[in-house]
């Protein structure tokens, strides 16, 4: 046999693996905190401009002297993106499409229209 001592701390080779996995752990605990943080730089710096059109969109429809916006208005105020993406951006902050009786595009805040939604579709209709 090697002659290992069951509970023996005073072998070198036992103390040198101790200090080896510490140092594993704290290398590998400061590279995942540095690797996170830098991720999370980079995904604010891509997606900066959404959240802050995001923001914005909710602030303007959240205007108390208009309940909708058209959806030509919007566009107007705060341009740079195809009707889609518009359209993707809004239900994103929470908006529903309706329509006026000439056809145009109204959009509003869910939680300014649901008496609207409880008129026109009712349980009955679904």
């Amino acid at each position: 046999m090697l002659g290992v001592k069951g509970g023996d701390m005073d072998d070198p080779q036992i103390s040198a693996a101790i200090i080896a996995a510490f140092i594993s752990l704290v290398t590998g605990i400061v590279a995942s905190t540095l690797t996170f943080k830098v991720e999370m730089k980079k995904h604010v710096r891509e997606y900066k401009l959404d959240y802050q059109v995001e923001e914005l969109v909710l602030k303007f429809l959240n205007h108390p002297k208009w309940r909708f916006r058209t959806f030509k208005t919007i566009k107007y105020h705060i341009s740079g993106f195809e009707d889609n993406e518009w359209r993707q951006i809004l239900l994103r902050v929470g908006a529903l499409r309706f329509e006026d009786a000439q056809g145009i595009e109204l959009w509003g805040l869910f939680e300014w229209t649901t008496d609207l939604l409880e008129k026109e579709y009712g349980t009955e209709n679904n």
